[in-house]
């Protein structure tokens, strides 16, 4: 079993756009200590000759995002198996930092229009893990601003991506955010209206529900245009939508500019009081509509 050294050592973290909280910096730092370490590691060799993947990167063989989704493979493993010790936080930034550039080669792949169906639910199952991974991370730390941690999530995916991809990993992260904001800020307004709400697993996920929100499968949208995306205009009834195996789709009222004024992921108090309203008396006709 290894401890993480806990001293910091903020150099390898210059690049990011705006600062963050030492201790959000500190614990990124280590983690990418973590993933060095790992790509050199017997565990990580082992299983990289097991599944025949090249390690050298001046191999004609090497493939980028196979040797990326080892990283996380294996990095995984590790964290699973209790290999390492630290507090919750540290464990879920080195599965981010262990995963974030095989995201980006995943959604790079469902982007795409050549992908069997097979390989697709892969690369989504995948792709929604890592979500997961920055949910966990964000839930925990609301606190933490927004504006950095996507410029600290797009520099730990720089590592295993090309130069002319760098740019549209920074997209990526910061699209992903502002889903895991929504999200985040849906279960802090659902805490609030005493909701019985609980996150969808991995299964779930991939049929599109978010939550399971007083019995009911609801699948969280950032605006109202993605809850109507079959309507033309923009004169919506409601925040939601039944679809007819009576699953929802919800937009829960989040907006960034007055929800978030300090750029975090904390929903302030004035904003938590009025929408943890509306979403209970949403539910409460829900519940009545589906019953």
């Amino acid at each position: 079993m290894h401890t993480l050294e806990k001293e910091y050592t903020p150099a390898s973290l210059e690049k990011t756009a705006e600062r963050l909280p030492a201790e959000t910096l500190e614990i990124f730092d280590q983690s990418e200590s973590f993933i060095n370490a790992l790509q050199t590691s017997g565990s990580f060799l082992e299983t990289a000759r097991k599944f025949r993947i090249e390690t050298d990167e001046s191999s004609p063989h090497f493939s980028a995002p196979d040797y990326w989704e080892t990283v996380r493979f294996v990095a995984e493993q590790e964290i699973d198996q209790g290999n390492y010790v630290g507090d919750d936080s540290l464990l879920q930034a080195m599965r981010i930092a262990a995963a974030a550039p095989d995201f980006i080669y995943k959604q790079q792949l469902l982007d795409t229009d050549t992908l069997s169906s097979q390989k697709k639910k892969r690369a989504k199952t995948d792709a929604s893990t890592f979500n997961g991974y920055l949910r966990d991370f964000v839930a925990d730390n609301l606190d933490t601003p927004f504006g950095g941690f996507s410029s600290l999530l797009a520099y730990s995916a720089s590592k295993g991506i090309p130069k002319d991809m760098i740019e549209t990993a920074g997209k990526s992260m910061n699209a992903a955010l502002v889903g895991v904001r929504t999200e985040v800020g849906f279960e802090q307004k659902a805490t609030r209206a005493n909701l019985n709400w609980q996150r969808g697993d991995a299964a779930q996920d991939l049929k599109g529900i978010d939550y399971i929100v007083e019995g009911i499968p609801v699948d969280i949208k950032t605006s109202l245009k993605g809850v109507h995306k079959d309507t033309d205009d923009d004169l919506f009834e409601a925040a939601y939508k039944i679809s007819a195996d009576k699953q929802v789709t919800l937009y829960p009222y989040d907006d960034a500019k007055n929800d978030y004024p300090h750029q975090t992921f904390r929903v302030t108090e004035e904003k938590l009081q009025s929408k943890s309203y509306q979403l209970a008396i949403d539910f409460y006709v829900l519940k009545q509509k589906l019953a």
